[in-house]
């Protein structure tokens, strides 16, 4: 069993055998730790809604990517925002999700400006 020992003002130190210690290691690099930054997650969200078969739900988003609904909700008006110009908005539909509203040949005309 791992020791661990409080060395004051440094921290902890953790004494454990070599295969331990490779198999932490290997552990740690195989974590991915790769995050989506904010325009990421928010064409993320905009392709999600247009695109995906499945409903898009803000609390499922917040967990995939590891943000706070704050985070989220800053994503969402961002892009409430974008789309404004094109007179389409998002709408949250209880137990459907995120979708658009507006007219069908402006979402044509955005997807094929982007």
């Amino acid at each position: 069993m791992p020791k661990i020992q409080n060395i004051r003002k440094q921290g902890y130190l953790l004494s454990i055998t070599h295969q331990n210690e490779r198999i932490i290691k290997n552990l740690l690099e195989s974590i991915d730790d790769s995050y989506f930054n904010n325009q990421e997650r928010a064409l993320d969200l905009l392709l999600s809604i247009a695109f995906k078969s499945k409903s898009t739900f803000l609390v499922r988003k917040e967990d995939e990517y590891k943000v706070s609904k704050s985070s989220i909700d800053d994503d969402i008006r961002r892009l409430r925002e974008i789309l404004e110009a094109y007179d389409v908005s998002i709408i949250s539909v209880p137990k459907m999700g995120l979708q658009f509203k507006g007219l069908e040949k402006i979402f044509e005309l955005l997807f094929l400006l982007s």
